[in-house]
């Protein structure tokens, strides 16, 4: 019995020492998270991995926010002028098409009046 007293009292400050280093640690995370509470409550975000955000960088920031923001705008904008050149390009295959059928009538000399204005083709001979 006496062993196992002395046994008791080696074990039990090993073991009260372990208890406080855990509960210095809750503390300590304690304190870590109402510091993070306290740049939120004051507006401030927190620095990540310690790196303190100047002005110019949430500048910086928020511009690339902004452009980010913007870019299914621009997308849609591109789109509109895709749209645009295709219709143009089927009007100026139209338009070469027509000139091609005047070019061949006027060597064949079979028309004598545009189908297109009505004036006569014979002027550009």
């Amino acid at each position: 019995m006496a062993a196992c007293l002395e046994g008791l009292d080696r074990a039990r400050p090993q073991e009260g020492h372990e208890i406080v280093t855990g509960f210095e640690n809750v503390a300590e995370a304690i304190n870590q998270i109402e510091a993070r509470i306290k740049h939120f409550e004051n507006g401030k975000p927190p620095e990540p991995l310690g790196i303190q955000l100047t002005s110019t960088m949430m500048t910086c920031l928020d511009e690339m926010h902004n452009k980010v923001s913007n870019l299914g705008q621009f997308y849609s904008h591109v789109e509109a002028m895709s749209v645009r050149v295709n219709d143009l390009t089927h009007c100026f295959q139209q338009l070469d098409n027509q000139v091609g059928q005047i070019s061949l009538s006027l060597a064949e000399g079979t028309a004598q009046e545009c189908s297109v204005c009505g004036g006569d083709q014979r002027a550009f001979r």
